[in-house]
């Protein structure tokens, strides 16, 4: 069955996101830990066309965008031409393997919704660098708010059965086992009453 993250035009993802308010908090947490962390190689998981790549600042040695999408990854490159030590890799990250990959910084919002939690955590554990950051941007559970919120971009409705949210007591759980530990965590609250669980773990 094709995925439906890769019939969903960049267009009506980042109006969408945008409308309920993520596509900022995304890129806000993005900011705020990469300028906090300073990374020299960093991996963004679901990067779709590059979201809080403005932010890239200082000096990297690489920066690698994994999407399922390759259109989106696309626009990424045509995006930031300049943007020094790129690369894009399309693929199904609780799939892929590469043994190249090695990042101090790996970047993961609304990401493992998406996935087999703990065979995707295997790859990203492989691919942190000892000492190295794994930033996840979550949404928490609640039943009284769709999943997927509605807007008139209907493209994005296709998500609604492909989404599954995460227990964070269970995601804490799956860290821990594989020896990622926990350094900070925190809780916000969107307009929409939607609320994400940004967390911090290092290898």
């Amino acid at each position: 069955m094709k995925n439906p993250w890769t019939n969903i035009p960049i267009e009506e993802y980042e109006k969408h996101m945008s409308e309920v308010g993520q596509l900022q908090l995304f890129n806000s947490a993005f900011k705020h830990y990469f300028d906090l962390y300073h990374p020299k190689d960093i991996i963004v998981l679901g990067a779709t066309a590059g979201n809080g790549f403005e932010n890239i600042k200082h000096k990297t040695d690489s920066i690698t965008a994994i999407d399922i999408n390759n259109d989106y990854l696309l626009e990424l490159k045509k995006r930031f031409p300049d943007l020094a030590h790129l690369s894009i890799i399309c693929g199904d990250i609780q799939h892929l393997k590469s043994n190249n990959l090695s990042s101090d910084f790996i970047y993961a919002a609304l990401i493992f919704e998406y996935v087999d939690l703990c065979k995707t955590i295997l790859n990203i554990r492989n691919w942190l660098k000892n000492e190295g950051k794994l930033i996840t941007v979550l949404q928490m559970p609640n039943e009284n708010i769709s999943t997927v919120s509605p807007t008139k971009f209907k493209s994005i409705e296709q998500l609604s059965e492909k989404m599954k949210l995460i227990d964070i007591t269970y995601f804490e759980e799956v860290m821990n086992e594989n020896n990622l530990k926990k350094e900070e965590s925190k809780i916000i609250t969107l307009q929409s009453s939607k609320q994400f669980y940004i967390s911090v773990h290092s290898k």
